[in-house]
């Protein structure tokens, strides 16, 4: 009896872990796409700053 109550408590814990590890992973990638997309605009804001500065100096 103690053994299947020990087991049903691994299987549940085993559940739960890969139920948060997947959400957590599933976050991670939202976070790395947001990162990536806002290093891009921070890129392409510099490069507008740049060209900017030589069009006003002409």
């Amino acid at each position: 009896m103690l053994l299947c109550g020990f087991l049903a408590l691994s299987l549940l814990a085993n559940f739960l872990h890969n139920f948060m590890y997947n959400k957590i992973n599933a976050r991670k990638k939202e976070y790395e796409i947001l990162l990536m997309h806002k290093a891009k605009m921070s890129e392409i804001g510099e490069l507008l700053s740049g060209i900017n500065i030589n069009l006003s100096s002409l």
